[in-house]
């Protein structure tokens, strides 16, 4: 049994870190060889984290596509030598209790990832999570931030390949992708046999979540909904198998979230946003960030 049957993104769906999302974001500088990192699956929380290696600290990363930056937990920073005291405070968000929250900036933090020495720039301190310390996650890892490099996550092999910059990768499947301010990729998905539409491609969620109009099913959002490294959700859990087409494959989920909305882009048919439980069996593959083509390649082995 999982420790959070439906986890959502820590960034994506939580208040406490709405503010997050306006902060700048800055990405690594170019590689010049071949990076080949693992991926390590957490099957209690349907997540992918790498070790990243912070002076002689180690430390686990859940690997977030829907992180707007490089985010460690303030507990982290203490570890790595930092104090989150001096720090200075850049945002304000909200916990879900409403209180506000103080969100703190650290410019640049040298680190090694696969025996590899690299910059993650404005990397963002929060308070701690008692759900993230449960799993031993120090924080996220956005991976399109890291490298200015044409980056490969296959998840179905556990494998985050980067390859120098004058050698992209042969798109083999493609799919049309934009981004949001950015550092946020969205691309399309079908369900039901319906018109495709926008979903934010979310590797911090464990579900994978539609509105409940475009599914054309009834809707009863609980405010507790689902249990997440970010605390409750609101939404609702719908057992109805849901028929999907994404990513050149065909396949039903026995499980999607149902939302009154979903918003975290600014293109109006934005109705999805997709998680690991579909993306646990796919490979994205991105030659350079803004690239309105992406590798897009799924399996049905699920």
């Amino acid at each position: 049994m999982k420790l959070f049957p439906a986890c959502f993104s820590l960034l994506a769906c939580s208040a406490i870190f709405a503010a997050i999302a306006s902060l700048p974001a800055t990405a690594a500088e170019p590689l010049d060889k071949v990076l080949n990192i693992p991926l390590n699956w957490d099957e209690r929380a349907s997540f992918f984290t790498v070790e990243l290696q912070v002076a002689d600290k180690k430390i686990k990363m859940m690997v977030d596509t829907g992180s707007s930056n490089q985010v460690i937990t303030e507990s982290t920073a203490s570890l790595l030598g930092l104090d989150p005291a001096r720090l200075p405070v850049v945002a304000t968000g909200k916990d879900h209790a409403g209180n506000p929250v103080p969100i703190k900036m650290q410019p640049v933090l040298q680190a090694t990832l696969a025996g590899q020495n690299i910059d993650l720039k404005t990397v963002v301190i929060i308070p701690d999570n008692p759900d993230l310390a449960k799993l031993g996650v120090a924080g996220m890892i956005s991976p399109q931030l890291v490298f200015d490099n044409p980056i490969k996550l296959d998840f179905s092999q556990k494998r985050w390949t980067v390859k120098p910059a004058n050698c992209p990768f042969t798109l083999d499947k493609t799919s049309t992708a934009y981004w949001f301010k950015k550092n946020k990729l969205f691309t399309q998905i079908a369900a039901e046999g319906k018109d495709a539409v926008w979903g934010m491609i979310d590797t911090g969620a464990g579900s994978s979540k539609f509105e409940a109009a475009y599914l054309g099913r009834p809707l009863t959002e609980d405010d507790c909904a689902v249990r997440g490294v970010a605390g409750c959700g609101k939404g609702q859990k719908d057992n109805t198998p849901t028929r999907l087409d994404f990513g050149g494959a065909k396949f039903t989920l026995p499980e999607v979230v149902l939302l009154k909305t979903i918003k975290h882009g600014d293109k109006p048919d934005e109705k999805a946003l997709i998680g690991m439980s579909i993306l646990r069996f796919c490979s994205i593959t991105i030659n350079k960030r803004l690239d309105e083509q992406i590798g897009l390649a799924c399996t049905t082995g699920q």
